[in-house]
Formats: structure tokens, sequence, C-alpha cells
């Protein structure tokens, strides 16, 4: 009896099961490496601030400068008007040999409410502020209206005081509120006698 021999067969590989090199970890940045990022980044983002405020600052100063006029352009502006009249202010820059950096409705404003003549500076004397406070009194704040009864101020400049007193009294009566306990619902001076009153009071 013959044995035959079988010799047993090469196993199958798989090629699933061969094995796959894991990637090599991602070496991480030492400790050293980020504090030094980290505080790259921190002075990177101080000084965009720090700049940022700067120009911010810089350009509110400027524009603030630019706002006020200087007697230069007060000069210019008064020829316009002896020559041209206090008109066309769009057609100014053709006009004059020097031009103003200034827009039309700048250039009447300034004229209207501080160069023109019969304009009154400084202060409201006792006598017009009575009268301010009566006609507001009439007229509530229809400043054209007052100012036509209070020549040499201008409804803005009225309009303003007017602003500035109100506030002063509101101020006022909150403190004599506080030492008496008591409040009304109408700090300010209404009615004509009352103006009168006032003036009496502080000028009497």
């Amino acid at each position: 009896m013959y044995c035959h021999y079988h010799p047993h067969p090469a196993p199958i590989s798989n090629p699933y099961s061969h094995h796959i090199p894991s990637p090599s970890p991602i070496n991480s940045p030492t400790p050293t490496l980020s504090l030094s990022l980290s505080l790259s980044l921190s002075l990177s983002l101080s000084l965009s601030l720090s700049l940022s405020l700067y120009l911010h600052r810089s350009y509110d100063s400027e524009m603030k400068e630019r706002q006020h006029w200087q007697p230069e352009e007060d000069g210019l502006l008064r020829d316009y008007v002896n020559q041209y009249g206090p008109r066309e202010w769009n057609l100014m820059s053709q006009h004059m040999s020097k031009t103003l950096d200034r827009d039309p409705k700048s250039c009447l404003e300034r004229w209207k409410n501080y160069l023109k003549l019969g304009i009154k500076k400084g202060s409201l004397t006792p006598q017009e502020q009575a009268l301010v406070i009566s006609l507001q009194a009439k007229y509530n704040n229809i400043w054209k209206k007052i100012t036509a009864e209070v020549p040499g101020h201008t409804a803005k400049r009225l309009g303003k005081w007017w602003e500035v007193f109100k506030e002063k009294q509101i101020k006022q009566q909150i403190q004599n509120s506080k030492k008496t306990g008591s409040s009304t619902s109408n700090p300010l001076p209404r009615p004509p006698s009352v103006a009168v009153g006032w003036y009496n009071y502080h000028h009497g």
C-alpha cells in the first residue's frame, strides 16, 4: 500500500493582513516654541491696536481743528461777500483767486451766524436774557420769531443760550427739591411773569 505524499500547500497570504506602518507622529512644538509664538502674536496684536488708536485720535484731532475757522478764511469770506454779495456760495471757487476748502453750506452758516454786519459778540445782556425767556414762553422754540424781536443775535445763538439756561434751571430745581424734600413737575420758568420775577431776583 502506497502512501502518496502531499506537501502542505503554501498558506495563502491575506492581502489585508500585511502590516501597514503607522504614520509617524507629528512632532508637537516644544513649550519654548509655543511661548515664543504666543508672545509674538500678542505683541503684533498690541502694536496693531496701538496704531489703530493713534490713527483714530489723529483723525479726530484733525477734524476738530478743521472745523474751526481761521482768520485768513474769514478774510477771504468777507472779500467774497463785499464783491459778490452773500449769495451763490457754490460759485465761490470760480470767483476767488484763492479758494476756501469749505462747502457752500459752511460758508453760509459762518457768514450768517458770525461775520454778518450787526451780529453782536459776547454774552447776552441781562435785559436780553429776560426778553428771551419771555419770548420763549410766548413762541416756544420758534427761534426765528424770537430773533426778530432780539436784534443783533442769531437764532442759533439764542437757541444755544436757552439750552444752557434750561439745564441750569433744571439742576437748580433738583437741588431745591432735595433740600425741601418736594418736587415739581415743571421746573422751567414758562410764563412771562416768572421770567420777570427771575430777572428781578437776579438783577434787582
